[in-house]
């Protein structure tokens, strides 16, 4: 006979008799249901250096390409290290790419480090696009099939194309660089979002937003439209007004960047905006953006980030594009195959970037942004005055903004959350969630239980999770310090539940009961049931009958 867990998973035994068993004083604690300190071994590689920047090819040859300082890794998909390609220091003999660019440039010392800002993958042409911080942000191209030798690279860049006035193939920022390549024809176009300063704006003219087409000939880039392919913060407010780019995506028709900025030039604080541009129209002049806030209603207490009563995570952390689980699309109102923005946020001090250990995770379906801006559009282009009018004022009411729920209704009020991969498992959504304190937390989003946690277990004690992460396949891989991490979409494991309730409250696509023991399905070599239990005396209560 089998007994639902929700039924019998528990039987509370009383014994009628005349005697106290504890004698008095308290009873013994029950024995805990789960350990988080469950040590689980899990595949890794080491760079010898901070990792700063993960893609991964996923056709065949399945690659995983890291980006660290000097050096480019090709690793397979168990992360053994395939080829290794140095890309610094500039001046130095041991920079493999370097004599594959003829400049006319010198490197600012007599040797300059090269930091990795963009690797990026152009799926229709299998291309590897490497660009550094040397070098005024030039970038290399390596062709990803049939070879797996990441040496053989071309340098993107043309000395007679570029100046200091105007330099199409200068790309990344040394202060940080989001890069998404839309592809149209046999054509890739170079979708970028810089951060810039006063310095590196006067050297080969970086832009805060730009659009570049890849050239026919392999060895550079252009402007689709000279005049309109870029626009860059106001000259006057380069220093004072940073704009940092955390996530780049593209939707439908259009390509999204998120950034977090100072609410406007004369204001001290910050929040987190997203950028929407039209994918195959090369040109920024429709350039629109809204204000995304996450937040959370505290009813008894007020903090002193708070609106109205509400805590506000204004301050975005790391973000994912994905599909919603049916349950959560159920929520939302969209359909299984929309896509939906997941982001984690953090509070900061009114005047600072800086993040508190308070943390949330907001969604925000792409297709509710797309109406705000739409119906901000005809209230923009339909004005009355004869000529169209700016302003995020048209989109949403300065007090206002695009404001979703913390899905975990507050219950991470002690953790910064620093990465985010979301996946689908059965009508379940899933995220999986770095911190700063180097462990990865697998928790379900959904609104009918606020913080559902299947899994929290340490990466590093040393380092914070790093906001690159990526998938291959049915492994996540994750980043803390110079070290990847492969763990499995469905978790590390289960032995961390030390109780067959607790087992089966992760949810049968993750875990459950086998002669005794929680596991996953594959570890299972007898029965194994992902929803109920045997029943089990788990208290004896002593007193007497009346």
């Amino acid at each position: 006979m089998e007994f639902g867990v929700g039924f019998f998973s528990l039987v509370l035994v009383w014994l009628c008799v005349d005697m106290c068993f504890c004698g008095g004083q308290e009873c013994p604690a029950l024995p805990a249901d789960v350990n988080f300190n469950m040590v689980y071994n899990l595949s890794s590689f080491d760079a010898e250096g901070p990792i700063q920047n993960i893609v991964v090819h996923e056709a065949q040859p399945e690659t995983i390409f890291l980006g660290v300082r000097n050096r480019i890794y090709a690793l397979n998909k168990a992360l053994g290290k395939l080829s290794e390609l140095r890309t610094g220091p500039v001046g130095s003999p041991d920079c493999m790419g370097c004599n594959n660019c003829v400049l006319g440039w010198t490197p600012t010392a007599s040797v300059e480090d090269n930091d990795n800002k963009v690797l990026v993958i152009d799926k229709f042409a299998q291309y590897l696009f490497i660009c550094g911080s040397a070098q005024h942000g030039l970038c290399y191209l390596h062709l990803i099939y049939p070879e797996h030798n990441i040496s053989d690279i071309n340098c993107l860049f043309t000395d007679k194309n570029n100046s200091p006035e105007l330099c199409p193939d200068c790309v990344a920022s040394p202060l940080g660089t989001q890069v998404y390549i839309y592809t149209e024809g046999y054509t890739s176009y170079f979708y970028i979002g810089a951060t810039v300063n006063s310095t590196i704006a006067s050297t080969y003219s970086p832009k805060s937003i730009s659009i570049k087409r890849l050239k026919g000939s392999e060895d550079g880039f252009s402007f689709p439209s000279v005049e309109y392919s870029s626009i860059t913060v106001r000259k006057q407010f380069l220093d004072s007004y940073p704009i940092d780019y955390i996530y780049s995506f593209k939707s439908g028709i259009h390509v999204y960047f998120l950034t977090v900025q100072k609410e406007d030039v004369n204001s001290r604080g910050y929040h987190t905006r997203i950028v929407r541009l039209k994918a195959g129209e090369f040109e920024v002049k429709l350039y629109q953006e809204l204000v995304l806030e996450c937040r959370y209603v505290k009813r008894k207490r007020r903090r002193r980030n708070s609106v109205n009563g509400n805590t506000v995570y204004n301050v975005l952390q790391a973000a994912y594009l994905a599909k919603p689980g049916a349950h959560l699309a159920k929520e939302l109102g969209v359909e299984e195959s929309d896509d939906v923005l997941f982001g984690v946020f953090a509070e900061t001090e009114a005047d600072s970037v800086t993040a508190h250990r308070r943390s949330a995770l907001c969604t925000f379906p792409i297709k509710t942004i797309n109406e705000i801006i739409r119906d901000g559009m005809a209230d923009c282009c339909g004005s009355s005055q004869g000529h169209s009018l700016r302003g995020l004022e048209f989109y949403q009411d300065l007090e206002y903004f695009f404001s979703r729920v913390d899905r975990f209704d507050g219950r991470l009020d002690h953790t910064l959350l620093t990465s985010i991969i979301v996946t689908v498992i059965g009508n379940s959504t899933v995220a999986n969630l770095g911190t700063s304190d180097g462990s990865i937390l697998q928790v379900s989003v959904s609104g009918e239980i606020p913080f559902v946690l299947h899994a929290n277990f340490s990466l590093s004690t040393a380092h914070p999770v790093s906001r690159q992460a990526s998938r291959l396949g049915d492994s996540l891989l994750f980043v803390t310090g110079s070290k990847v991490t492969q763990v499995p979409v469905i978790g590390p494991g289960c032995l961390h539940f030390l109780t067959c309730s607790r087992c089966l409250s992760a949810s049968p696509f993750l875990c459950g009961w086998c002669n005794g023991v929680c596991t996953q399905k594959h570890e299972c070599q007898i029965h194994w049931s992902p929803d109920t239990c045997p029943p089990a005396i788990t208290e004896v209560v002593l007193g007497s009958c009346v």
